[in-house]
């Protein structure tokens, strides 16, 4: 079941920017589940007609599934909110700024059509561009064909991905009907038989979605003929003249690919995190090293990447970063050419902890060795991504503890992480704290979720005082508790939003005027400071925004830890 504060952030969101009648359908789904028309329209005292229009709706945007369930001898139909969809809308302003970077302006214009419709076929992405309001003949070809290529582009590294209606279907639905068909094959089966029956029929579902979000079915790939008369498929990019040899297809309905934006958001945080950790230049090489295995990385549930080997990343490195390889090591000047190679297999074994020849790897081991590979083909290394963002969520647990109840129940966390489950005098012993302040801090830090405690009793009445309590941090109740407060405070900043501009409605009307827009001095000396102070206040919500979005991205969305928290859907690829 859903956190409520992310069913209640996401009615937020849909009533925010699609409006009330909307968001009436959305709180009604979002709090009673699943329903068929007839219950949503009695919940909501909407007519059926306006009903299925406010549905439609919202499975253009992806933030509802549809199914249709046998009843007896007819079919009916069933409404399901897709919550991770919803929430994820916060995070445009991310996607958005990673296209600009990568493909520039245009590009961005044309996912952020994409993002406001839900999807688009390119006919009516070239139009919303305002290609067909062009009057010449010859520029506005030349637009079309900048267009066209820019949404290949984004196809081809998929950016974008196509959308079918089964896409739009329930998969919990047919996950229970081939669940009941398979286990009725098994007969008397054991419990570890139906658990991998079940694991199989949730991937067999997974490479089946993956399959329907191919790029290469909404590519048209360009034909060139033999002198035998065989049609082959062309290996050329482009033909003469500067066009495309391939196209996309213009039946094809696109849509953004979350997934690849959050591999992106991912690899700058893994680069942050060993930034951090040592200093830049190794960053610079764990950069180069992500962007090594790019094509390797197609989802999020991937626990390592391809191997790859470090003498190959010079390519991919700046001159200003190969400069700085040798002055992470403390020299005065850059290293010479000859040396690249060796400085890059030091930052290596550092980043793989083989450069103090320790057994136990600890939370600064980024990369691991790779034994598969043989002696000819040098030393090969993998970037641990579970375990470099399971260090992550960890640090985030710390922070909020110590944020909440000081740097002394951050010592207590750490302690027990470290240690599994102690008593409260292990505990104080090992964190150097006075047992009665252990206690009260402990007892603080239960009562929010945060540590959990297993009794073991040492007689049969079960008595407290012949009882032994040991204390640890369960991290599926911790992260989620943390979840839930961060889902609270992206709820609180949408409302404050929403009051300042309610605040400041004449405002804003006001300053929207087509004269005062062209020219904002003719705003008095009073509504000039009142929009300043506004657009500060704005500018701060949004900051927040952003950062607590990212901390809920660390907790929920990468791997490492505890699948419990990651309550969106399992069939994402």
């Amino acid at each position: 079941m859903a956190d409520k504060e992310a069913v209640r952030l996401a009615e937020r969101i849909v009533r925010g920017a699609f409006g009330n009648l909307i968001g009436d359908v959305a709180h009604v789904l979002l709090n009673r589940g699943r329903l068929n028309l007839p219950e949503i329209c009695h919940y909501t005292k909407l007519k059926s007609r306006s009903a299925q229009g406010v549905l439609i709706a919202l499975i253009q945007h992806n933030l509802v599934w549809h199914s249709e369930v046998a009843q007896g001898e007819k079919f009916v139909e069933f409404f399901e909110f897709n919550l991770k969809e919803c929430l994820l809308r916060l995070r445009w302003g991310r996607i958005l700024a990673l296209t600009e970077d990568e493909f520039g302006s245009d590009a961005m214009q044309i996912v952020r059509l994409i993002l406001g419709r839900g999807k688009m076929r390119l006919p009516e992405i070239i139009t919303a561009m305002g290609v067909e309001e062009m009057t010449e003949k010859g520029p506005r070809e030349a637009r079309r064909l900048q267009i066209s290529r820019l949404v290949l582009d984004l196809l081809s590294t998929s950016h974008i991905v196509p959308i079918t209606a089964k896409l739009h279907q329930a998969p919990f639905d047919e996950m229970l009907q081939r669940r009941r068909a398979a286990e009725k094959d098994l007969g008397m089966a054991t419990q570890r038989a139906i658990a991998t029956v079940r694991s199989q029929v949730m991937e067999d579902i997974r490479q089946e979605r993956r399959n329907e979000q191919d790029p290469e079915t909404a590519i048209l790939r360009a034909q060139k003929k033999k002198s035998n008369g065989v049609t082959t498929e062309s290996s050329d990019k482009k033909v003469k003249g500067g066009g495309y040899a391939d196209q996309v297809d213009p039946a094809a309905h696109l849509r953004i690919n979350y997934e690849k934006y959050d591999l992106k958001l991912r690899n700058k945080l893994v680069e942050s995190a060993v930034a951090s950790r040592w200093n830049r230049p190794a960053g610079y090489v764990m950069k180069a090293l992500l962007q090594a295995t790019a094509e390797s990385q197609t989802y999020m549930r991937q626990t390592l990447s391809a191997p790859v080997s470090v003498h190959g990343l010079l390519q991919s490195m700046t001159d200003n970063e190969k400069d700085s390889l040798a002055l992470g090591f403390g020299a005065k000047t850059p290293a010479k050419k000859e040396r690249m190679g060796e400085l890059l297999a030091a930052y290596a074994a550092l980043l793989s902890g083989d450069d103090d020849g320790n057994i136990t790897k600890n939370d600064s081991v980024f990369l691991e060795k790779d034994i598969s590979t043989g002696r000819s083909s040098g030393n090969m290394y993998r970037v641990m991504f579970e375990q470099t963002c399971g260090t992550m969520k960890r640090q985030l647990l710390e922070q909020v503890v110590e944020q909440n109840w000081g740097p002394r129940a951050k010592r207590i966390v750490k302690v027990m992480l470290h240690g599994g489950k102690m008593g409260e005098q292990s505990i104080s012993t090992t964190a150097m704290i006075n047992l009665q302040d252990c206690r009260a801090l402990l007892g603080q830090m239960h009562e929010s979720s945060f540590i959990e405690i297993q009794q073991i009793p040492r007689s049969a009445d079960r008595a407290a005082n012949r009882t032994i309590f040991l204390y640890y941090v369960d991290l599926s109740h911790a992260y989620a508790s943390i979840l839930s407060m961060l889902y609270k405070t992206l709820g609180n900043l949408a409302q404050r939003r929403q009051a300042e501009l309610d605040k400041h409605k004449d405002l804003l009307e006001r300053a929207n005027r087509t004269d005062v827009l062209a020219n904002r001095d003719l705003l008095s000396a009073r509504d000039s400071l009142d929009l300043t102070t506004l657009e500060e206040t704005m500018d701060k919500i949004t900051t927040a925004e952003l950062k607590t979005e990212l901390n809920v991205f660390i907790l929920r969305d990468l791997p490492g830890g505890p699948e419990a928290v990651r309550f969106d859907d399992p069939f994402s690829i």
